[in-house]
């Protein structure tokens, strides 16, 4: 029996902007404030004394005790600009929660916390859907029971839960052109794609890719901004591409299977692929022992194209030992490595995650909207938060060659906010106030496109304070496992180890940083 047990609520659970209070919207592409990234402004906890000690695990289970930890958390994109409400998930929780909005100010407030009442359930992933029908907008949980739990949360139920998979379901993503798809990534090693469209209900999973794609757990997939293809990464090391069939118009009888990926590779990555994204057609992933998030692009794809669904690529023969590399990467869009195109794949940049340490199930997350500067952010296992700019590495390639022609003619040229030294003298802005030669190198380390080789490091470093026990013991370095961020870009949220969530303000005066815990 599924159920769910619902603790507390408020008046109103997916609140709407209040009409008078002045709205905060992104902005301006080319200002000051659109290059900001964010300070840490509060952080909660939830110590929940049932979260982990009524998972159920078998008498001869030699796996480490559950410990607490908030593994998950999910803006919901269904709301207006200004209503930043975020779910996130614990091990048996789903706590609803409301940010100050446009020129609020304080900490926010819990709006409702669900609790999964069933033994066997262990939360790992959620995302939002919207029910295009009703503009009702619902979230989906799975977990280790490899079940889908659907739930209403203005009602604070369970509305449909799905299933299929076998094995648990570490990943879970909404189509960005469709809210009524998501996909989720199993151990049982396929990725499903599953519709909440009423023509769908007697069964909602309408393809399973999978067949010669991972040979272990899936870790993570991602959707493509144009809703054509995912992107999918494993524990076997694998990056796979897939090319989604065109969506059914009438009931289906059973899942389409999805057999070859378009592309696939072993090539990048020595370990667990454990978070994979698109950005445009780049792809971002990261593996567990590489210590970088890569960006790179497979050559001869174009979202652009019609899609090919007649092509796939032919197995690699896999040899033992074989280190050839025509064995580690096959391909729709170059099946061949000739002269005119030498390589399947071309890493094009790199960003620096030390202190991962082997650990997996840490995902970053890239901030991605239109007229917003995407921003791609990482926590690490050891306390710290990682921030880097995209926009800002396109931009310091203009200065650079601005600084350079200006040197040449004598000139002074204004620098950014962003790449100004740490004076403590707020009006110091041009280039000739500083030895340009003296940050070259810093700023290159941060900023420079040298090759795909150089790992960028942080453009904003945020080290985590550690939080006190009950006891007022200091606990272990905050350890961050999902990131989000609100659609308009004001607000960074992380969760991670203790069910700690940070929350991370951009264009506000911040204050000293809050804790708030929660029984």
């Amino acid at each position: 029996m599924r159920t769910a047990a619902r603790l507390t609520s408020s008046d109103q659970t997916l609140p709407e902007l209040d009409p008078r209070m002045p709205l905060r919207r992104p902005p301006e592409w080319g200002s000051h404030e659109a290059y900001e990234l964010p300070k840490l402004s509060s952080s909660c906890m939830w110590r929940f004394e049932d979260d982990c000690k009524s998972i159920s695990a078998s008498a001869d289970s030699q796996e480490p005790p559950e410990v607490p930890e908030a593994l998950a958390v999910r803006f919901c994109p269904y709301q207006s600009l200004d209503a930043p409400v975020f779910a996130v998930i614990t091990k048996k929780h789903i706590v609803i929660y409301r940010l100050p909005a446009g020129q609020e100010s304080g900490d926010g407030k819990v709006l409702t916390i669900i609790r999964d009442a069933d033994p066997g359930a262990l939360l790992y992933t959620c995302t939002w859907i919207l029910d295009r029908r009703t503009s009702v907008p619902y979230l989906c949980v799975a977990g280790k029971d490899a079940l889908i739990k659907v739930y209403d949360i203005n009602k604070g139920r369970i509305h449909r839960t799905l299933s299929g998979h076998g094995g648990g379901i570490n990943d879970l993503n909404t189509c960005p052109v469709n809210s009524e798809l998501i996909l989720s990534a199993s151990t049982d090693t396929t990725v499903r794609v599953w519709s909440f469209d009423p023509i769908h209900n007697e069964q909602p999973c309408l393809f399973i890719l999978g067949g010669e794609g991972h040979k272990s757990d899936v870790e993570s997939a991602a959707w493509h901004s144009k809703g054509r293809y995912i992107v999918s990464g494993g524990i076997d090391s694998c990056v796979n591409l897939w090319l989604v069939p065109e969506l059914p118009t009438a009931p289906v009888d059973s899942p389409a299977q999805v057999i070859w990926p378009h592309f696939s590779t072993v090539a990048l990555h020595s370990a667990i692929v454990d978070c994979v994204a698109f950005f445009g057609d780049y792809i971002l992933s990261k593996g567990n022992q590489d210590n970088v998030i890569i960006m790179w692009k497979i050559m001869g794809f174009s979202s652009e194209d019609e899609p090919d669904t007649d092509i796939a690529p032919l197995p690699a023969i896999h040899r033992p030992g074989n280190k050839d590399p025509s064995q580690l990467t096959r391909s729709a869009f170059v099946p061949r490595v000739t002269r005119q195109c030498p390589t399947q794949y071309e890493r094009r940049m790199q960003f620096s995650t030390p202190k991962v340490n082997e650990f997996f199930y840490t995902f970053f997350e890239l901030h991605h909207q239109p007229d917003q500067h995407p921003i791609l952010t990482f926590a690490n296992p050891a306390g710290s938060v990682y921030f880097w700019s995209l926009q800002r590495i396109v931009e310091y390639d203009r200065i650079s060659t601005l600084i350079r022609k200006s040197k040449k003619r004598k000139e002074a040229k204004y620098l950014p906010r962003w790449l100004r030294p740490d004076t403590g003298n707020p009006a110091t802005d041009t280039a000739a106030s500083y030895s340009c030669d003296e940050f070259r190198e810093a700023w290159d380390d941060k900023y420079t496109m040298v090759d795909g080789q150089h790992a960028l490091e942080p453009h904003v470093t945020i080290n985590v304070p550690r939080s006190r026990s009950a006891s007022n013991k200091l606990e272990p370095d905050f350890f961050g496992r999902q990131i989000s961020w609100s659609p308009n870009g004001e607000w960074c949220v992380v969760s991670g180890s203790l069910n700690r969530v940070l929350m991370l303000r951009r264009w506000h005066t911040p204050q000293q940083e809050s804790s708030t815990t929660s029984s």
